[in-house]
C-alpha cells in the first residue's frame, strides 16, 4: 500500500490521589487510576490484479485481460468498484496486457479505544486485579474487501464483502499475583 498513517496514546485520566482534579474522597478513589489508550489506522487500498475466469492462454497459469482503458473511477462505489468495461479478454491463446496490481482497493479507517484500571488487592501487596473496557472499530466505519476481479464473473468489479468486522466490544479481568 501507497499510504499508511498510524497514531496511538495513552492518556491517565486527571483523577484521583496524586493528580490534578478530584484528588480527595470517595470520588478521588472511583474516578482515580483510569487511563485510556487508542489506536487509529488510515492506510491507502492494497494493489489487485485482474484475472480471466479461465485458461485462455492455455499456460496453466493466471491469465490477465486486455485492458483498454485506466479502469480507475473518480467515486468507486460497493456496486462498482472501477470501470469494468475497460478491460475484455484477449484473442485466444494470447496473454492480456493489463499487468499486476494495477488497480487499488479499498483503503482502512478504524479506531480501537481501550479503557483501563488496575486495583491493588488487600491480601498481598504484589497482588493486582486489572480491569480492560475495550472497543475495535470504535466508530463502526465499514471496512470494505477487495472487489471481485474476475473478468467473466457477473459480480466483477463489485465488492461483496468487508474485510474486518464491524464495530466490537468486550471488557475483561485480569488477575496478576
Amino acid at each position: 500500500m501507497k499510504q499508511r498513517f498510524v497514531l496511538s496514546g495513552l492518556w491517565e485520566l486527571p483523577f484521583g490521589k496524586g493528580k490534578k482534579a478530584l484528588t480527595q474522597g470517595s470520588a478521588a478513589v472511583i474516578a482515580g487510576g483510569w487511563a485510556l489508550t487508542g489506536i487509529t489506522t488510515l492506510s491507502s487500498g492494497i494493489p489487485f490484479t485482474l484475472g480471466l475466469n479461465f485458461d485462455n492462454a492455455n499456460t496453466g497459469n493466471v491469465n490477465w485481460p486486455n485492458r483498454i482503458a485506466s479502469g480507475k473511477l473518480d467515486n468507486p462505489t460497493v456496486g462498482r468498484w472501477f470501470y469494468t468495461s475497460a478491460f475484455i479478454f484477449p484473442a485466444q491463446y494470447v496473454q492480456g496486457n493489463a499487468g499486476r496490481n494495477i488497480l487499488t482497493g479499498p483503503g482502512t479507517v478504524s479506531t480501537d479505544l481501550s479503557l483501563q484500571r488496575s486495583f491493588r488487592l488487600p491480601l498481598r501487596d504484589s497482588m493486582r486485579l486489572e480491569f480492560r473496557a475495550e472497543g475495535f472499530n470504535i466508530f463502526n466505519t465499514p471496512q470494505l474487501g477487495q472487489p471481485n476481479v474476475t473478468v467473466g464473473a457477473a459480480a466483477f468489479g463489485v465488492v461483496g464483502s468487508t474485510a474486518r468486522p464491524s464495530r466490537q466490544l468486550q471488557m475483561g479481568l485480569k488477575l496478576l499475583f
